[in-house]
């Protein structure tokens, strides 16, 4: 119980956060684009930041969310294996740990290389929603074993991959030329 009740609050506050993300960036992009804005240093860091404005910030974004997905997740993570005993609980926390720091690190990736034409992201979103299908089957095929440890990995794994199938595909749907 107190596994669903966890993963509800982080599903909540990473929607929470991805929503005002948008909103943040936007504002970001008109404050970050002021013409008293010019300076040599100051255009480095934007462009570290937010990539290369003719695109329109569309990888930037996207690594941004992936980014608050995985940070409450990792620390739920944490907490969660400290706390329980349970192998499901463990096997739960475990996997979703470990898919925790995967996605923030492809997340620090994005925000760290140059942004992808919106043809590549676009492209590479949609596989990963075909790969992100085989991820869930992985959990379903994991709930069918009989150790506790590799049920609560599972329920793990689906609820990671049902989140990167509806991200991917959302995003990939999404993008605008």
């Amino acid at each position: 119980m107190r596994i669903i009740f966890l993963t509800l609050t982080i599903l909540a506050l990473s929607s929470t956060a991805s929503a005002f993300s948008s909103q943040a960036a936007l504002q970001a992009s008109t404050i970050l684009t002021a013409p008293k804005a010019t300076t040599p240093e100051f255009s480095v860091a934007r462009d570290f930041v937010f990539g290369g404005l003719e695109q329109g910030y569309a990888g930037r974004s996207i690594s941004t969310r992936l980014l608050l997905w995985s940070l409450p997740w990792m620390g739920a993570a944490i907490l969660g294996l400290t706390l329980t005993t349970d192998e499901t609980a463990k096997g739960f926390w475990s996997m979703s740990g470990a898919w925790a720091f995967i996605n923030g690190a492809i997340a620090m990736i994005g925000l760290l290389t140059p942004e992808p034409s919106l043809d590549t992201l676009r492209t590479t979103l949609l596989i990963n929603s075909g790969i992100d299908v085989l991820y869930i089957a992985g959990g379903i095929y994991m709930l069918t074993r009989a150790e506790p440890y590799w049920r609560g990995a599972g329920v793990g794994v689906i609820i990671q991959g049902a989140f990167l199938l509806i991200f991917d595909l959302w995003q990939g749907l999404t993008i605008r030329f």
